[in-house]
Protein backbone atom coordinates (compact mmCIF):
# COMPACT_ATOMS: atom_id res chain seq x y z
CA UNK A 1 0.00 0.00 0.00
CA UNK A 2 1.32 3.57 -0.79
CA UNK A 3 0.94 6.36 1.68
CA UNK A 4 -0.10 9.59 0.41
CA UNK A 5 2.78 11.99 0.88
CA UNK A 6 2.22 16.01 1.70
CA UNK A 7 4.19 18.01 0.69
CA UNK A 8 5.90 19.08 3.56
CA UNK A 9 7.15 15.36 3.81
CA UNK A 10 8.69 15.45 -0.24
CA UNK A 11 10.36 18.31 0.99
CA UNK A 12 12.15 16.44 4.22
CA UNK A 13 12.90 13.14 2.08
CA UNK A 14 14.54 14.99 -0.39
CA UNK A 15 16.45 17.01 2.09
CA UNK A 16 15.21 20.30 1.53
CA UNK A 17 13.77 20.67 4.96
CA UNK A 18 14.71 23.81 6.11
CA UNK A 19 14.74 25.01 10.00
CA UNK A 20 12.41 27.75 11.32
CA UNK A 21 14.69 31.13 10.32
CA UNK A 22 14.56 34.52 12.27
CA UNK A 23 14.35 37.61 9.82
CA UNK A 24 17.19 39.67 10.94
CA UNK A 25 16.35 42.53 7.86
CA UNK A 26 12.95 42.43 6.31
CA UNK A 27 13.44 42.58 2.69
CA UNK A 28 10.56 43.93 0.68
CA UNK A 29 10.01 40.52 -1.24
CA UNK A 30 9.73 38.85 2.51
CA UNK A 31 7.51 41.80 3.65
CA UNK A 32 5.09 41.19 0.80
CA UNK A 33 4.64 37.50 1.48
CA UNK A 34 3.94 37.83 4.79
CA UNK A 35 1.51 40.44 4.45
CA UNK A 36 -0.43 38.00 1.93
CA UNK A 37 -0.08 35.13 4.03
CA UNK A 38 -1.33 37.80 7.48
CA UNK A 39 -4.45 39.00 5.03
CA UNK A 40 -5.94 35.49 3.44
CA UNK A 41 -5.57 33.81 6.89
CA UNK A 42 -6.93 36.46 8.38
CA UNK A 43 -10.62 36.57 6.00
CA UNK A 44 -10.43 32.59 5.86
CA UNK A 45 -10.17 32.29 9.36
CA UNK A 46 -12.06 34.66 10.86
CA UNK A 47 -15.28 34.38 8.70
CA UNK A 48 -17.19 35.98 11.18
CA UNK A 49 -15.51 39.35 10.97
CA UNK A 50 -15.80 42.02 7.81
CA UNK A 51 -13.29 41.43 4.82
CA UNK A 52 -13.17 44.86 4.96
CA UNK A 53 -11.96 44.92 8.74
CA UNK A 54 -8.71 43.40 7.65
CA UNK A 55 -8.01 45.33 3.90
CA UNK A 56 -8.44 48.24 6.68
CA UNK A 57 -5.86 47.02 8.65
CA UNK A 58 -3.04 46.29 6.12
CA UNK A 59 -1.40 49.25 6.56
CA UNK A 60 -1.20 49.30 10.23
CA UNK A 61 -0.07 46.04 9.59
CA UNK A 62 2.97 46.45 6.59
CA UNK A 63 4.04 49.38 8.93
CA UNK A 64 4.48 47.49 12.87
CA UNK A 65 5.34 44.16 11.12
CA UNK A 66 9.19 45.53 10.95
CA UNK A 67 9.61 46.04 13.85
CA UNK A 68 8.11 42.43 15.64
CA UNK A 69 10.68 39.49 16.25
CA UNK A 70 9.89 37.19 13.03
CA UNK A 71 10.30 33.58 12.25
CA UNK A 72 9.55 31.86 9.00
CA UNK A 73 9.09 28.26 7.81
CA UNK A 74 9.98 28.31 3.67
CA UNK A 75 9.79 25.73 1.23
CA UNK A 76 11.91 26.22 -1.99
CA UNK A 77 12.45 30.03 -0.40
CA UNK A 78 8.81 30.54 -0.51
CA UNK A 79 7.38 32.04 3.00
CA UNK A 80 4.72 29.39 3.79
CA UNK A 81 4.58 30.61 7.30
CA UNK A 82 5.36 32.89 10.07
CA UNK A 83 4.92 34.05 13.53
CA UNK A 84 5.51 37.79 14.85
CA UNK A 85 6.47 38.51 18.22
CA UNK A 86 6.62 41.72 20.41
CA UNK A 87 7.93 41.99 23.83
CA UNK A 88 6.37 38.43 24.43
CA UNK A 89 3.17 39.20 22.67
CA UNK A 90 2.60 36.41 20.26
CA UNK A 91 0.76 39.20 17.06
CA UNK A 92 -0.07 35.74 15.33
CA UNK A 93 1.08 32.96 14.00
CA UNK A 94 -0.34 32.57 10.10
CA UNK A 95 0.38 29.38 7.87
CA UNK A 96 -0.29 29.81 4.03
CA UNK A 97 -3.29 27.16 3.36
CA UNK A 98 -2.06 25.10 1.14
CA UNK A 99 0.18 24.09 3.85
CA UNK A 100 -2.01 24.39 7.15
CA UNK A 101 -2.11 20.70 8.99
CA UNK A 102 1.58 20.07 8.33
CA UNK A 103 2.98 21.23 11.63
CA UNK A 104 4.15 24.28 10.41
CA UNK A 105 2.21 26.46 13.07
CA UNK A 106 3.40 23.78 16.15
CA UNK A 107 7.29 24.77 14.45
CA UNK A 108 6.63 28.25 14.65
CA UNK A 109 4.85 28.24 18.54
CA UNK A 110 7.47 25.87 19.54
CA UNK A 111 10.69 28.10 18.12
CA UNK A 112 8.98 31.46 20.26
CA UNK A 113 8.65 28.39 23.22
CA UNK A 114 12.46 28.20 23.31
CA UNK A 115 12.98 31.61 23.01
CA UNK A 116 10.72 33.40 25.71
CA UNK A 117 9.88 32.31 29.23
CA UNK A 118 6.54 33.77 29.13
CA UNK A 119 4.52 34.20 25.95
CA UNK A 120 0.44 35.97 25.53
CA UNK A 121 -1.70 36.20 23.00
CA UNK A 122 -5.15 37.16 22.00
CA UNK A 123 -7.48 34.87 20.00
CA UNK A 124 -11.28 35.50 18.94
CA UNK A 125 -13.54 32.84 21.60
CA UNK A 126 -15.14 31.93 17.89
CA UNK A 127 -11.61 30.45 16.65
CA UNK A 128 -12.51 27.57 18.31
CA UNK A 129 -9.75 25.52 16.48
CA UNK A 130 -6.63 27.99 17.69
CA UNK A 131 -8.34 27.55 21.14
CA UNK A 132 -7.33 24.06 20.71
CA UNK A 133 -4.43 24.26 19.27
CA UNK A 134 -2.84 26.54 21.93
CA UNK A 135 -4.26 24.24 25.13
CA UNK A 136 -2.70 21.81 23.44
CA UNK A 137 0.59 23.46 23.45
CA UNK A 138 0.31 24.28 26.81
CA UNK A 139 -1.43 28.13 27.04
CA UNK A 140 -3.84 28.70 29.30
CA UNK A 141 -6.80 30.98 29.37
CA UNK A 142 -6.07 34.31 31.36
CA UNK A 143 -9.22 36.11 31.08
CA UNK A 144 -11.89 37.45 28.58
CA UNK A 145 -11.68 40.52 27.03
CA UNK A 146 -13.89 42.52 23.84
CA UNK A 147 -12.31 43.52 20.97
CA UNK A 148 -13.31 47.03 20.39
CA UNK A 149 -12.86 47.24 17.20
CA UNK A 150 -14.78 44.36 15.94
CA UNK A 151 -16.99 43.70 18.96
CA UNK A 152 -15.98 40.29 19.26
CA UNK A 153 -14.86 38.14 22.36
CA UNK A 154 -11.40 37.23 22.77
CA UNK A 155 -9.63 35.39 24.97
CA UNK A 156 -6.02 36.41 26.60
CA UNK A 157 -3.90 33.15 26.74
CA UNK A 158 -0.72 32.46 28.49
CA UNK A 159 1.89 30.24 28.90
CA UNK A 160 4.88 30.31 30.79
CA UNK A 161 8.14 28.13 31.10
CA UNK A 162 8.33 25.25 34.00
Amino acid sequence: MVKNVSIRDKAELEGFKKLIKKIEKITEKELQEIISIWLESNIQTHHYIEKSYWEKNLPVVEKELPKAEIFVDQIDDKIVGFIGIMDGYIAGVFVEEAYRNQQIGKKLLKKAMELNDRLSLNVYEKNKHAIDFYLKLGFKKAHMNIDEETAEKELVMVWEAN
